[in-house]
């Protein structure tokens, strides 16, 4: 039995949500119940090119601050402490993070 698999990334799901969107909104003059999917796909598509845009190599600049500084600073050390956990990866919220796009601050 073959097995599918979905494998996508940051900025594909970009397009993918706006391509959502554009689907959505399209049909939703005569179908309304369309506009809810239609804003929920253009929030993903925005928060989603916000995180690639702020992202950076070291993939910790959409992170919320307090997780941020402890990733920079395990992995400025070269891991000469504990790991952090893994949990402590968590996205910033959408406003830090278009706040963050908006005045250049990382």
């Amino acid at each position: 039995m073959a097995e599918n698999y979905f494998q996508t990334d940051e900025a594909r799901d970009v397009l993918y949500s706006l391509r959502h969107c554009v689907m959505c909104a399209k049909v939703a003059p005569s179908d309304p119940s369309l506009w809810k999917w239609a804003l929920i796909s253009f929030h993903n598509a925005l928060q989603g090119a916000l995180v690639c845009h702020l992202s950076g190599t070291m993939q910790l600049g959409a992170l919320r601050s307090e997780d941020s500084k402890t990733w920079l600073s395990f992995l400025e050390n070269l891991g000469g402490g504990r790991e952090p956990d893994p949990q402590d990866r968590r996205l910033a919220p959408i406003g830090a993070l278009f706040e963050r796009a908006t005045t250049g601050q990382q």
